[in-house]
């Protein structure tokens, strides 16, 4: 187990890349906070699935993107656990939190990369 005793933060874990990387981290035995949107019945089941195959930790963190104390919130609550983590291991040098409509908030909260394609490409 590549990940075993190792803890990630993987946003947009509901769909695409997300969802894909929070499965290969688990399979691989990580302790794993899964950042989505809408903690859904479908997005429960997906977690159960994966805790029953791979029977590692997952915690779910729902973010509320229309308000912005709890986005605020939320970017402090992983900023700290980031700051932890950069004691155990000196080699967490990138906390990647923040998009195109919140990147201020990110930037404020620690955050070193952030991603602006909306902002540059524009939506999707």
């Amino acid at each position: 187990m590549l990940l075993k005793n190792k803890t990630a933060v993987v946003t947009g874990c509901n769909r695409g890349i997300g969802k894909k990387i929070l499965e290969v981290f688990s399979a691989n035995g990580a302790t794993v906070f899964a950042c989505v949107r809408n903690i859904d019945e479908e997005f429960k089941s997906f977690l159960n699935e994966l805790k029953q195959k791979f029977n590692n930790q997952i915690i779910p963190i729902q973010f509320d993107l229309n308000d912005e104390k709890k986005i605020k919130n939320e970017f402090k609550l992983i900023s700290s656990l980031f700051n932890k983590l950069k004691l155990v291991n000196k080699k967490f040098t990138y906390l990647s939190i923040g998009m195109s409509n919140d990147y201020k908030l990110a930037i404020n909260e620690g955050g070193n990369m952030i991603r602006v394609g909306s902002r540059i490409f524009g939506e999707r």
